[in-house]
């Protein structure tokens, strides 16, 4: 929390709303009723989430997946037998034998040949799970597919040696679908856990077992909800089970805040980048947490819609009077002030404390005028800071509409489009 902003907040408050009327021209278009004649979330159109008619036949209970995709052989399991499974690491979908070490009322916890590990770690890594992460995380996000792709009503926890370098654990979207369709796929719904990285007993492999159920949950919920926001639901589910958010958010929270013109409903397979991204989905799904409550992430995780749609339609649901640009121009100055006496305070995080402070740009004056050029992204923000106090009148130019994407079809008419969401269950 931040009580330093001084004369600088009612400086920020302006430029934020210059900016604002740069990335938002539907904003300022409907100060002139003229808000019809542009797109707007709540026009977004619904993404089909079916590969086929059998996933369809799965989703509405015609049939079991067994019937479509099977049938498959699978039975309970008990503590001491092994089995072959794919491994997340495998470039050739070889199989690694593991062997089940653990079984709770809702997982099995499997381990790789070779790793030695004490069974008082397994049981209290169960525990926790069992204890705080599965009720809390199904009661707000909802319900993996359960019997799923195996018929097991348990889920499969699989813990190996290294999956890739600075990789804790991951969720595998083909593991949801048929080996004959999908030649990597376990045919169960799996977390995997990288031990070189997430060590039982730590609280890596619990966050990183938090964040994962999250993925595996959306997939079923609502397959196709854009990255950017399913990587910050699944933050924001370690958040909400007390872990340290030195965890949750690492440094990337600190490289958001550096760099915070950042397009915020993106994403980025830059690795050099990729930190920005979940610190801004982290930072965005925790504002909307801490300003409208549990009920409204419940309405925006399991909705139809993705993205930015999604968080419309929430605040539509429960009755907000803004809009999700309303709530984007709010929480880039809460990024900035950090401050409850602000304002109407909203302006600040409750159960966060920012590791580092957005330092402005200084505008400094040259006689009676200054001018500041630059580019900034959509869901994006710059910082402005006058270096004097004082009266000051702010003019803005802008432009007024911006491309969708930079490269236009040869042909003016389509073009392949890579399918920017979480995964392909469209």
């Amino acid at each position: 929390m931040n009580r330093g902003a001084g004369f600088r907040i009612i400086v920020i408050l302006l430029v934020s709303a210059v900016l604002t009327a740069l990335l938002f021209p539907t904003m300022v278009s409907a100060q002139d009723d003229k808000r019809n004649e542009f797109p707007w979330w709540d026009d977004a159109p619904l993404v089909p989430r079916h590969r086929s008619e059998a996933d369809w036949l799965v989703d509405i209970g015609w049939n079991t997946a067994a019937e479509v995709f099977g049938p498959f052989i699978t039975h309970e399991y008990e503590v001491g037998e092994s089995e072959e499974f794919i491994p997340l690491s495998s470039f050739d979908n070889s199989t690694e034998t593991f062997f089940l070490r653990y079984r709770s009322e809702h997982a099995y916890f499997w381990f790789e040949r070779g790793i030695e590990v004490d069974d008082a770690d397994i049981e209290a890594t169960a525990s926790f799970f069992e204890d705080h992460i599965w009720p809390l995380i199904t009661a707000i996000y909802g319900s993996e597919w359960n019997p799923g792709i195996d018929g097991d009503s348990r889920l499969h926890v699989l813990s190996q040696a290294f999956i890739e370098v600075g990789v804790m654990g991951a969720f595998n979207p083909a593991d949801q679908c048929p080996q004959f369709l999908c030649s990597d796929s376990n045919q169960r719904e799996i977390i995997y856990i990288g031990l070189d990285a997430a060590p039982l007993d730590t609280e890596e492999y619990l966050t990183t077992l938090a964040h994962e159920y999250q993925h595996l949950i959306q997939h079923h919920v609502d397959g196709n909800e854009m990255r950017w926001l399913n990587e910050g639901l699944s933050q924001l589910a370690e958040h909400l089970n007390g872990f340290n958010p030195t965890y949750v958010g690492g440094d990337s929270v600190r490289e958001f805040l550096r760099q915070p013109d950042h397009l915020l409903n993106g994403w980025t397979f830059d690795m050099f980048d990729l930190a920005r991204y979940y610190g801004a989905g982290y930072l965005f799904t925790l504002y909307l947490y801490e300003r409208f409550g549990l009920e409204f992430i419940q309405y925006m995780a399991t909705s139809d819609q993705d993205g930015m749609a999604a968080i419309q339609q929430a605040l539509t649901a429960t009755g907000q009077d803004m809009n999700v640009d309303d709530v984007f121009a709010d929480w880039i100055l809460a990024n900035y002030l950090d401050d409850p006496y602000v304002g109407s305070g909203d302006y600040y995080y409750q159960t966060l404390d920012l590791p580092t402070h957005i330092r402005p740009t200084t505008l400094d004056r040259n006689g009676r005028e200054t001018a500041y050029t630059d580019h900034i992204n959509q869901y994006g923000a710059d910082y402005l800071s006058l270096s004097e106090p004082g009266t000051y009148e702010i003019s803005f130019d802008g432009s007024d509409e911006v491309r969708v994407i930079d490269t236009l079809p040869r042909s003016k008419d389509w073009m392949w489009w890579s399918y920017n969401n979480s995964s392909g269950a469209a």
